[in-house]
């Protein structure tokens, strides 16, 4: 069976390809770079995983929410031990809420709030409503935060979720009709946790087709993009920046581009607050934005294979494709273009299975990739989900499993 590996953007699967590479024209940057802004992992959101992955890290542990999962998992660093994140020894664990572990349907949107994990997942007695639920690191005292608005409420359907100092911010669309005419809109919004108060941060609506990206954070201010397509085959493509604290909405880009479409994962803050974004293309193409202007710093162009996705990530920018010989590749470089490894991508499986890949990040030498093996029924059985940890040393790239979950 050919393999093929595809994508998942929001809703749209795309054919996984091939391979590109950094390119050696850069232009120097000139702008003057603004006051640093410093995490803090009792309240920030970790932008790594703003892309599709549900993962959440601290020192001693990963949790993870796989996409095609109905439990919590964990990994733990020192044991190299992974398994469903549940306190009880005696649990089978099933599709019930018995197991405190189990979720009816997991969102994107793990993340830390002053001692507890809490992320986004049906519940409150509808298999509709969608609440914010907290828990103890090892799986304990779960419970129900909030209740999040209703489709109504909101204006349409959510589409990520991500929780960034006790605010839970989201991506909505909706499908409407004005005058007779068909219209998409784009929007995001702000729910307190603490006092349920919702904000509508932006909306947009159009003719044509019209997409939020990630969201990515920074001290108290919330990043996002929207990409709307025109009749000519470009795309319209919006980065907003909304400060909590003032209530105040700036516009950091209004740009039409042609070519790619910019990529889930692909949208990235620096602590000096440099707004970066990568597009979707033959080859992948990464952009600084310099005076509400992009400007294009690196192209994975390479004559060896076709890289066509570019996710941005924590001082790595991680390039995925493939060739003629339908080997998948994987090419890493740092934000001037350095690269840190470029090779071919080992996959942890039978490579004649159809999969896909959900999201790719990175830090240090480190790189984690979520894996789907597409199910063989319409139940859904037989789908499995791998979250693969990568490390590059000096003689390449070694991998090791930190998460699965079979069907």
């Amino acid at each position: 069976m050919k393999n093929r590996l595809l994508f998942l953007i929001l809703s749209c699967m795309f054919l996984f390809a091939a391979c590109n590479k950094a390119g050696d024209d850069r232009p120097e940057f000139t702008d003057t770079p603004s006051e640093q802004v410093q995490f803090d992992p009792e309240t920030d959101f970790n932008n790594r995983f703003s892309g599709l992955c549900s993962i959440w890290e601290n020192d001693d542990m990963y949790a993870w929410i796989p996409v095609d999962g109905e439990h919590i998992y964990y990994y733990d660093k020192a044991t190299n031990d992974y398994g469903v994140l549940c306190p009880r020894p005696d649990c089978q664990h099933p599709l019930d809420d018995s197991c405190s572990a189990y979720i009816l349907f997991g969102r994107h949107a793990l993340s830390y709030q002053k001692g507890k994990l809490c992320y986004v997942a049906n519940g409150g007695g509808s298999p509709q409503q969608l609440c914010v639920y907290s828990m103890n690191i090892d799986g304990s005292d779960k419970a129900i935060l909030a209740e999040i608005p209703t489709i109504e409420a909101l204006g349409g359907t959510p589409q990520q979720f991500y929780i960034h100092r006790n605010v839970l911010y989201m991506s909505i669309s909706a499908d409407i009709v004005e005058d007779g005419k068909p219209y998409m809109k784009q929007s995001f919004a702000a729910l307190d946790l603490s006092d349920g108060k919702l904000t509508i941060l932006y909306e947009e609506q159009v003719q044509s087709w019209i997409e939020g990206n990630s969201m990515v954070f920074m001290g108290d201010c919330a990043y996002f993009f929207t990409t709307a397509w025109l009749d000519d085959g470009s795309t319209r493509n919006k980065i907003m920046c909304w400060n909590a604290r003032d209530d105040k909405l700036e516009v950091i880009m209004d740009a039409v581009m042609d070519g790619g479409i910019p990529t889930n994962g692909g949208l990235w803050v620096d602590n000096e607050q440099r707004v970066y974004f990568s597009t979707q293309e033959d080859p992948a193409k990464i952009f600084r934005v310099e005076n509400n202007e992009p400007v294009e710093i690196i192209s994975f162009k390479d004559p060896d294979g076709n890289y066509d996705y570019a996710f941005l990530s924590d001082g790595l920018i991680i390039a995925l494709g493939g060739n003629d010989s339908d080997e998948k590749l994987i090419w890493v470089c740092d934000y001037s273009g350095k690269t840190l490894y470029k090779g071919v991508l080992q996959i942890p499986f039978d490579r004649d299975l159809p999969y896909s890949i959900y999201g790719v990040n990175g830090k240090g030498n480190e790189i984690l990739a979520e894996f789907m093996i597409e199910p063989d029924s319409e139940d859904g059985s037989g789908s499995e989900s791998y979250l693969v940890a990568y490390t590059i040393t000096d003689e390449g790239i070694e991998y090791r499993i930190i998460g699965h979950t079979c069907k």
